[in-house]
């Protein structure tokens, strides 16, 4: 339930990310449950007045007033009146919305470029657009004419600001068919099914890899923009390049491999032993076996690690520009000709002579400014993080003082953190130009304009040693019925306790919400990491009932496991109170396992209660982002 409380109020702020930067940039804050913008000084320009709102691009922000989202400009007036679900920021011109439901493109002036039928929109080159249908094909959409360059016929797509696409074709059994090279004016570079595949152009060239026909192996070939072969991978060399050619290299591993045969096939086992580069013609131009793995080249250098473990910096003639080593090397060089390195004393940084500009150990360096020009420094405090800000000499800007932070660009002007639980805007010299003020207590209710990714978490009664499955568990574990939960005989019940208002935290009010089994048989549930799949579901305006929480589906196998609810047991959740322009009806509704033939898996329902909710609650999943590979869920 602590998830849902993070979705709202202030870290909600931090995750926004504006794709392009404005010359006049306002930025958001939040008082009294309300939004507004402040200006790089701190000065209220606009005043906190609307229920939700976004970061300005372009421009204009998207911001709630009432249950509906519409578009304001840098003085506050709206652009767009309110009549969208949800809407997103402009990027290139265009944003998307949903309107009654239906997701839509709009451009600047409301026109509907786009009026549902896809999926996602990602933002690409020269303005243009990759949109994923809903029939998962991809095509390639200029807002400009409102028109289709590359129509939705594809599995994929990626464009190339020189104005050509690499094209994945899938053939009826769902397998790719291969990869094709295309430009805008339909001509067809590389023809379907030559390369199965096709790499990220980069120094006008790319790695297309195609087929051994018998052998389970490929041979690479390096094309350029007009899908001419300019280069060629012996394959008795026994090399395989990896990724993008970067200042005109390729990383390649070199490699062992024998052929072998089962069952009339004929595949290779292979064996890799160091890496090395190739240049754009194919020629290998670095091949030292004293050196087990290269990185990257970015800002003419690169970082070769030794046997030991160790990395040693190059330029791209390969001569080493040090006699240092370094125990780690984070992400190669920043494109301002500085990177993070690790020696036995701790992490400092270097320029591309390998000189220190921050001495190893000095601070423990977190995340950089998008500039690359200032970092953020975590220190332990009381068994808590704090972070301070840096410029790139170490310089300490601010103390310690920060619970979490935005990752930000100095041209805005202003840097977003989280400070004693309250939104804070600090300027690039160090300053404090805002504070979000102390609210006042109180027991609020949840007023979003997203759905809810599910939150019903549980565990079975277990006996010593045993688990009931999945990677997260719960300490939820069924309680005994007493005579006060008022439970009907004899049935599973699902009952929302709406007399009784629960809290949910500390700032947020809420309802009990118990499943008990007064049955003489055990109940089983399909779960999800203890995820039981229940959700809540509200009456929209046409009378239907709809989910305004989903459940997210996790990728992992080892996710999925079964709970158990045994006679005379009940669990017991908290849900949120909603509150929007939508008074309405709510209830939940549980799937049920049922193993017996007689009796399938069924739904239950709860009671309805009365609620409120906005428009948004029905269609909008907001971005969700893994929080690492223990974490297997998209959504």
């Amino acid at each position: 339930m602590k998830d849902l409380i993070v979705i709202s109020a202030i870290i909600a702020l931090l995750c926004q990310c504006g794709a392009k930067l404005d010359n006049e940039f306002l930025f958001i804050i939040r008082e009294n449950e309300k939004t507004g913008y402040i200006n790089s000084s701190g000065e209220i320009v606009i005043k906190p007045r609307f229920a939700n709102g976004y970061d300005f691009s372009e421009g204009l922000a998207a911001v709630r007033e009432d249950g509906l989202f519409g578009y304001i400009n840098t003085s506050g007036n709206f652009v767009l009146k309110p009549k969208y679900d949800h809407a997103t920021n402009f990027v290139n011109g265009v944003a998307v919305v949903f309107e009654d439901g239906v997701k839509k493109l709009i451009d600047k002036k409301g026109n509907v470029l786009l009026n549902g039928g896809f999926k996602d929109v990602s933002y690409t080159y020269n303005n243009l657009l990759i949109i994923n249908t809903a029939g998962y094909k991809d095509g390639l959409f200029s807002p400009a004419t409102g028109k289709f360059l590359i129509d939705t016929v594809y599995s994929d797509i990626n464009y190339y600001p020189e104005g050509i696409a690499v094209v994945y074709v899938k053939g009826a059994s769902g397998s790719t068919n291969g990869a094709s090279l295309i430009d805008l004016n339909g001509n067809i570079l590389v023809p379907v099914g030559k390369y199965v595949s096709i790499g990220g152009f980069n120094s006008s060239v790319a790695i297309a890899s195609s087929k051994i026909p018998g052998i389970d192996d490929e041979i690479q070939t390096i094309i350029d923009l007009t899908g001419k072969e300019v280069g060629r991978i012996d394959p008795a060399k026994d090399i395989f390049v990896t990724g993008e050619f970067k200042n005109g290299l390729a990383r390649a591993i070199f490699y062992k491999k024998t052929l072998s045969r089962d069952n009339n096939d004929s595949f290779y086992t292979v064996k890799n032993t160091h890496e090395g580069f190739i240049n754009t013609k194919g020629e290998v131009v670095f091949n030292d076996t004293t050196y087990l793995s290269v990185t990257d080249f970015n800002c003419n250098r690169s970082f070769i690690r030794n046997a030991d473990g160790d990395y040693t910096m190059i330029d791209n003639k390969f001569n080493k520009l040090t006699t240092a080593e370094y125990k780690q090397v984070f992400n190669g060089f920043w494109p301002n000709g500085y990177a993070v390195v690790q020696t036995e004393k701790g992490t400092g940084i270097i320029d591309t002579l390998g000189r220190f500009i921050l001495n190893p150990g000095e601070y423990n360096i977190e995340e950089f400014s998008f500039d690359g020009n200032f970092f953020f420094a975590s220190h332990n405090i009381d068994g808590n993080n704090k972070y301070s800000l840096h410029r790139l000499s170490g310089a300490q800007m601010t103390q310690p003082i920060f619970d979490s932070y935005n990752v930000f660009s100095p041209k805005r002007g202003l840097m977003r953190t989280i400070m004693d639980n309250q939104l804070t805007y600090f300027d690039t010299t160090g300053k404090m130009v805002w504070q979000q003020k102390k609210a006042a207590k109180s027991s609020m209710v949840i007023n979003t304009d997203r759905m809810v990714r599910g939150y019903f978490r549980a565990y079975s009664s277990l006996a010593p040693g045993t688990e009931s499955g999945g990677w997260a568990t719960s300490s939820n574990f069924p309680k005994k019925i007493t005579s006060d939960k008022h439970l009907a005989p004899d049935s599973l019940n699902l009952i929302i306790d709406a007399e009784n208002a629960d809290p949910l935290s500390k700032d947020f009010r809420g309802y009990n919400v118990y499943i008990g089994n007064t049955r003489k048989d055990t109940v089983k549930f399909d779960a999800q990491d203890s995820r039981l799949y229940m959700k809540a579901q509200a009456l929209d305006q046409k009378n239907v009932w709809r989910d305004i929480e989903y459940l997210p589906s996790s990728w992992c196998g080892n996710s999925y496991h079964e709970l158990s609810l045994e006679p005379g047991a009940y669990w017991e959740f908290s849900m949120p109170a909603y509150k929007g322009m939508i008074q309405t009806k709510i209830r939940l509704e549980l799937t049920v396992l049922e193993k017996r033939k007689d009796k399938p898996s069924f739904v239950l329902y709860s009671n309805e209660i009365n609620g409120g909710i906005n428009p948004g609650q029905f269609s909008f999943k907001a971005e969700y982002f893994p929080s690492g590979i223990m974490d297997p869920y998209n959504d």
